[in-house]
């Protein structure tokens, strides 16, 4: 890896409550404990940090009307650590401070705060929720932020948890933690509105399948329902028999739903169980004439439900599967074969969409199109947004990169009339601390400062495209700063 060799930009992005919508909120010592937690209502930016054995509480409160929200968290993590917020549902004792029982509903853990970690349109139950913040791991062994990962870099989500009582933390990574004296360093979490959500009235009533309430595909529908099992009925229009589908359904997070997919004849074609999120899901579903059945069912009657259903594309293997100019109509793909496709002309372009999973979360990777002329690659959200594009004469590539679990998307175009490509993803090892990773191209995805505030990167396009930003989280006092980037041609 060498140092930067043709141009650093360096983004200072100075917050204050003043200037921005969202309600921000600044933590104070001590908030170890649920009767420290300071509470903080939605939509809102908590800002933090957290040395040594440190863990921070706050007392989110939900009130009716936010809980006919979805809401969407965003944990910027420990640089160079493994950091979580679990959200747990408390019982106090009657001095409303000693702890009787915990319930933990979901964790959101941020591997190595490099990157954002995610978790979109939730649904929270009307009530108190205890927002935990602990974390694990350390620098690098050697201390010197190159090299190494300190034993315990990148653990597990699973193995750290917010101690919400008298317990001692008991967690090989907690072990690592508390052997090292560490520095302060910053964390942030961000929850704010979701897709909007109409709850509805409940007709009531839909306990077998005869008396299924009957949905158009392509829409949603909730309400508060107090009934422990209800029955859906999708049905298809004829133009849309030609379509895959996916049919989903959600609950409040800490609720749990079971779901079963049956056909006209009550056989039942498939099961789902919701997931920490709250959330099921049937993928690629091919309709029938006769619609589906979807049978919901629970142990906790007196939520809201949401089901819905959506158009998507077939997963494809070796080739392309046209039309797929157009986000919507892009094609699934998986990281392991490759896909081969064609443009007709400069106009044309290819959407597809792939899932990372945990394990290959944990490498770095390359994505590469190679095409019989000049091409133009780029990596997309799960909205279909531009996160990083490069364009060169074949073969194109993405390097140095490194993805959050979940859904992302490519774009391939090409420059000139019937272009034709290959679309591949290889791994080029593990995630190594002080290193940048790409995509940071722009102040949405910069790469978190790791200890000491230093990193090495690279330029991977011989373009003026490849622009690296980087996030700084101060935790000091008030102080003079320099900024320096070293490498030959640096510019800016």
């Amino acid at each position: 890896m060498q140092l930067l060799t043709k141009h650093a930009l360096i983004s200072l992005i100075l917050l204050t409550p003043s200037a921005l919508a969202v309600t921000h909120v600044f933590e104070r010592e001590p908030n170890n404990t649920p009767g420290e937690a300071l509470s903080i209502s939605a939509p809102v930016k908590v800002f933090g940090t957290m040395s040594g054995t440190d863990q921070d509480a706050y007392r989110w409160i939900v009130s009716d009307e936010d809980a006919r929200k979805r809401w969407n968290l965003e944990l910027q993590g420990l640089p160079g650590r493994l950091t979580i917020v679990e959200i747990l549902r408390l019982e106090y004792a009657d001095n409303g401070v000693d702890v009787l029982s915990k319930q933990s509903l979901m964790k959101l853990g941020s591997r190595d705060g490099r990157s954002p970690a995610v978790a979109t349109n939730l649904l929270f139950e009307p009530g108190e929720y205890l927002l935990g913040f602990a974390f694990a791991g350390g620098p690098p062994s050697d201390g010197d932020g190159d090299e190494g990962g300190g034993g315990f870099f990148r653990p597990a989500v699973g193995t750290l948890g917010f101690t919400a009582g008298d317990e001692t933390r008991t967690d090989a990574a907690d072990a690592e933690q508390s052997s090292q004296a560490t520095p302060p360093e910053g964390y942030s979490l961000a929850i704010t509105a979701g897709e909007v959500l109409t709850v509805r009235k409940s007709p009531g009533g839909r306990q077998s399948q005869v008396e299924a309430q009957q949905h158009a595909a392509g829409h949603e529908f909730a309400a508060f329902e107090q009934l422990d099992v209800i029955w859906h009925k999708i049905e298809f229009a004829a133009d849309s028999l030609e379509q895959v589908w996916d049919i989903s359904a959600q609950v409040p997070v800490g609720r749990h739903l079971q779901g079963k997919l049956i056909d006209a004849d009550g056989n039942t074609l498939a099961t789902a169980a919701s997931d920490t999120h709250g959330k099921l899901v049937f993928h690629d579903l091919t309709p029938i004439a006769a619609g589906f059945w979807l049978e919901l069912s629970t142990r906790q009657p007196g939520a809201i439900q949401q089901i819905g259903s959506a158009a998507v594309r077939p997963r494809v293997e070796g080739s392309e599967a046209e039309p797929n100019n157009y986000w919507q109509l892009a094609n699934r793909i998986d990281t392991v074969s490759p896909v081969t496709g064609g443009a007709a002309d400069k106009s044309d372009a290819d959407y597809f969409t792939f899932v990372v999973d945990e394990a290959f979360a944990d490498q770095v990777i390359s994505i590469h199109a190679e095409g019989s002329t000049a091409l133009e690659l780029c990596l997309l959200n799960d909205k279909g947004q531009n996160v990083q594009c490069r364009k060169s004469d074949a073969p194109v590539s993405l390097v140095d990169v490194v993805l959050t679990p979940g859904d992302w998307g490519l774009l391939v175009r090409g420059m000139q009339a019937e272009t034709r490509y290959s679309l591949s993803f290889a791994t080029q090892g593990p995630i190594k601390p002080g290193f940048e990773a790409e995509p940071n191209d722009t102040v949405a995805y910069a790469n978190s400062m790791p200890h000491k505030n230093r990193i090495k990167g690279r330029f991977s396009s011989d373009r003026r495209d490849d622009v690296d930003h980087y996030r700084v989280f101060v935790t000091t006092e008030p102080q003079l700063w320099r900024l320096q980037a070293i490498g030959d041609g640096v510019t800016e």
